[in-house]
């Protein structure tokens, strides 16, 4: 490939993190202290709108991988998600100043709204990546790439929110105004990065299934489908990867608020400066993680890295972090697990491609990448319920100043130690993951040799495919 295509595709990255990262990190915050909704409130609608999410996203990957049209398989999705994502993003950080019951209806409809358009775009387009890069390390070169742009886009949604609010504010403009431009901001810079990447990769893509070859479609076929690629025994791995990275991102990404202001009683602009930092180490960590994954395998890299984070995040536990210093050291060493997961994952994932196109023999990159959006969207939706109903538990309020010291204990706990956990059982079944290179490539052969209904071998291919 070469390098122009590795970031005309890349761009669109920018469209994965920076909503992503505004709507997990800030809409618990929005909610409870704009919108003035409970905590338990604001998590239930988190939730309910990622749940329906998972439910519409079941069908994305696999209408993609069926789709046939002059424009492509994946493209056309691309096109079709910008108006609910930008439009759902929006409204989602609107106080409509209605009461609290049409406010919940309202929010849980933007929610799925934005969701929709959200798995609209990333499902096809992750499922592109695949497609465009079919080389074991030219994926991890690809997802390199990817992460650039990835980066400024968490700079947009993570780090760059409050400090636009505060500005805002001192200009004159009320809290709920400011929230509503720094929305709309990060709809259009989203919208716009997956038009260009929608127009960088014409004519990339593999050709659509011929009509006569094409396999069976349909609710029963899609079902049956994603069962076999839930069975497939490398994915069984990446399952519990994927359940107990998104608890610790979840749990850390929505908490940093808190711990700042409850328990350091430091200011919004700080917590900013404190993601402004936690990037530069993601940019740091991006060519350093790119040369690990081709030096030690893209699984071991990823691995490691999640290893150290999670133990890390146990020891400034109880080293009790009570210092603006020790705050960025934490963030820090986190910021090693996120920049690693969102890196490297999809390049590991994007193997199983091979691996379910053996058993399934088909192409189906798009119907793995809607499974893992489930088991995304799962994991999040029950992060975001569980973590509302434990800051509730813990007597945290939304519109005091000051927390009790019950309701900072839990913030801290619900803040270092159970990323910690799932930190490290995501490390573990990483490395346990037995698509490495060498499989790869002896999967590579026999898949090439079966293409073409010649014998093949599948020596060696015990541990990745069921006899």
């Amino acid at each position: 490939m070469k390098r122009k295509t590795y970031w005309g595709y890349g761009v669109a990255t920018i469209a994965d993190a920076a909503p992503y990262s505004f709507v997990t990190v800030y809409s618990i915050v929005f909610f409870t202290t704009v919108a003035g909704l409970s905590a338990e409130t604001a998590g239930m609608i988190s939730a309910v709108t990622i749940i329906l999410n998972g439910i519409a996203e079941m069908s994305l990957g696999y209408v993609s991988d069926n789709w046939n049209s002059k424009y492509g398989r994946r493209r056309p999705f691309l096109i079709f998600a910008v108006v609910p994502l930008g439009v759902g993003l929006i409204a989602l950080f609107t106080d409509f100043g209605w009461d609290e019951t049409l406010k919940v209806a309202v929010y849980i409809g933007a929610g799925f709204l934005f969701w929709i358009g959200f798995g609209a775009y990333y499902t096809p387009y992750s499922a592109l990546g695949a497609e465009i890069a079919p080389g074991y390390n030219e994926r991890s070169v690809l997802r390199t790439c990817a992460r650039v742009f990835g980066i400024m886009g968490n700079i947009l949604g993570m780090v760059l929110p409050l400090a636009m609010v505060e500005l805002l504010a001192g200009l004159g403009m009320s809290d709920r105004g400011a929230w509503f431009s720094v929305a709309l901001l990060i709809a259009f810079v989203a919208c716009g990065s997956i038009l260009i990447t929608w127009n960088s990769t014409r004519g990339m893509e593999k050709p659509p299934v011929e009509e006569n070859t094409k396999p069976k479609a349909g609710l029963g076929q899609l079902l049956r489908d994603y069962i076999k690629i839930l069975r497939l025994k490398p994915f069984i791995f990446l399952i519990v990867v994927i359940f107990a990275f998104v608890a610790a991102n979840t749990f850390y990404s929505s908490n940093i608020v808190f711990f700042a202001r409850y328990k350091l009683g430091l200011g919004d602009q700080v917590t900013s400066t404190i993601f402004l930092i936690s990037m530069i180490v993601n940019a740091i960590c991006t060519p350093l993680l790119g040369w690990a994954a081709i030096k030690i395998e893209k699984k071991n890299a990823l691995a490691l890295a999640l290893l150290v984070s999670g133990i890390g995040a146990i020891v400034f536990r109880f080293l009790d972090v009570s210092s603006y210093l020790g705050l960025i050291a934490y963030a820090c060493v986190f910021s090693i697990a996120y920049a690693a997961f969102w890196q490297l994952f999809n390049a590991v994932l994007y193997d199983i491609s091979e691996v379910g196109e053996f058993v399934m023999g088909k192409r189906v990159e798009g119907s793995v990448i809607s499974v893992y959006g489930i088991a995304f969207s799962l994991s999040m939706s029950i992060s975001s319920k569980v973590l509302g109903s434990m800051l509730e538990w813990g007597g945290y309020n939304g519109a005091l100043a000051e927390q009790s010291a019950h309701a900072v204990t839990t913030i801290e706990n619900a803040f270092m130690l159970v990323p910690a956990a799932a930190l490290i059982l995501a490390a573990i079944f990483q490395f346990l993951y037995p698509l490495n290179k060498g499989r790869f490539e002896l999967l590579e052969r026999a898949l090439h040799n079966k293409r073409k209904g010649l014998s093949y071998d599948t020596t060696g291919l015990d541990r990745i495919i069921r006899k």
